[in-house]
This record gives structure tokens, sequence and C-alpha cells, in this order.
């Protein structure tokens, strides 16, 4: 339970921590560079993902571990529940709960995980 709960404080942390880009290029630079940083950590990014639903900033751009931490994280949780994630299309904040989605497989799958009342669910929609 520990585990989970680290896991799942990184991810917030690392949303939190992530503000709007200046521009499609800086978008284009920092999603590239998340992109490395997964691969280095053996996360498979699709071509065409959207990563951070632009929450992506400066501090992801130089230093984009916490991202990758928080991802490889919740790919931990969707397999640790028998779910499939090997590859990412989309990894977004959710905007009106607190929490984040994962698409995955070419956005076959698509996993919630969020925080319902100080209690964080995940769920395969």
């Amino acid at each position: 339970m520990r585990k989970i709960t680290g896991v799942i404080v990184a991810m917030v942390i690392a949303a939190m921590s992530i503000a709007g880009c200046d521009g499609e290029e800086e978008r284009r630079k920092a999603t590239e560079n998340v992109r490395r940083a997964a691969q280095a950590e053996g996360i498979r990014i699709e071509q065409e993902a959207v990563i951070g639903h632009f929450i992506l900033d400066k501090s992801i751009r130089r230093a984009p571990r916490s991202m990758i931490m928080g991802l490889r994280g919740a790919i931990d949780m969707i397999e640790a529940h028998g779910w499939r994630c090997d590859s990412v299309s989309v990894w977004r904040y959710l905007v009106m709960s607190r929490g984040f989605e994962i698409q995955c497989n070419l956005f076959a799958y698509d996993y919630i995980i969020e925080d319902r009342g100080g209690q964080w669910t995940m769920r395969l929609d």
C-alpha cells in the first residue's frame, strides 16, 4: 500500500509542478525530451502521443524525470491489475477532478486514476 501511495504522490507532484508551454515548437521539443527520457526507462511513447495535455513546461524540457517517474508508476499500477499498456497514446492530468488519464496501445485502452474522497482508484474505461 505504501508503494502505491508513493507512486500516486509522485504522479500528483509531477502534474502539479508542470505548467503550459509557449508555442508549438516548444511543445514539440518538450514532448521529444519526454519521449527520450521515457524510452530510457523502457516506456514506449507512440509517435502521435498526447503527452501532458498542455502541461509541459521549461522544467520538463530540462528534467522530465518526475513526469517519467509518475508515468512509470501509473503503468506499473495498470499492469499490477492485470491490464495492458505496451505503449502510451495519451497521458494527461484530469481537468474536472484530481487524477490522470492514460490511454495505451494505439488508444485501445483508456485508464483513469483519480482521487475519490482521499482514496485513489483506477478504472478501465
